[in-house]
């Protein structure tokens, strides 16, 4: 840098004046991000009304329901109904009173599967056209899973996995291996099983 121009007052002030706009337009910027981001921090950024009701339709261009949301009449608990192009139901989703989920899917107002869990188990349940549970597939509170098989009169007919005692059952173990295969006759008699 050149000595005069240190020394001479009026170029001093050129540049100082010149950089000046630089200098405010900066300050204001942070000025404003600084506001912006503490109204952010404090504010949510969606915001708008809020619509409250019990029950909320959905309907398409020719004023067929297609979905509904609210409280069913019985128990007062939220559910969700899903319906087909001709009005059926064909998924429910809903908490039941104790306050636990589950899941239906329906086939022209039948149960044709189920997912529900309850006390930290999940079952997944097949019905047939009569609306009996044909084939369930479970995972139980320690982990240990099953599959049972179903007759058309809604009598177990065979067993996959881990059983329970029952009192039906007497001559099984509490505990069986996963692996573990009985059938039964249609009185629910064990006759045969393996290991």
């Amino acid at each position: 840098m050149h000595h005069t121009t240190v020394n001479d007052p009026t170029r001093w002030r050129e540049r100082i004046a010149s950089g000046l706009p630089c200098v405010i337009w900066t300050i204001v910027a942070a000025g404003a991000s600084l506001t912006l981001v503490s109204l952010l921090g404090t504010t949510p950024l969606l915001r708008g009304p809020t619509v409250e009701a019990e029950t909320f339709i959905v309907k398409d261009k020719d004023g067929t329901i297609r979905a509904a949301l609210g409280l069913t009449d019985a128990t007062g608990e939220p559910g969700l109904v899903l319906y087909d192009h001709d009005g059926n139901a064909n998924v429910l989703v809903h908490l039941g009173t104790d306050g636990t989920p589950g899941m239906w899917f329906y086939e022209k107002d039948r149960v044709r599967a189920a997912l529900t869990a309850r006390d930290s188990e999940a079952q997944l349940e097949f019905y047939d056209r009569n609306n009996r549970v044909r084939l369930e597939l479970g995972l139980l509170q320690d982990d240990t899973v099953r599959v049972r098989l179903h007759d058309q009169q809604g009598q177990l007919r065979a067993a996959l996995g881990d059983l329970e005692l029952n009192p039906r059952l007497k001559n099984l173990k509490k505990k069986r291996s996963t692996a573990s295969v009985v059938l039964f006759d249609q009185r629910e008699n064990v006759i045969w099983r393996a290991p």
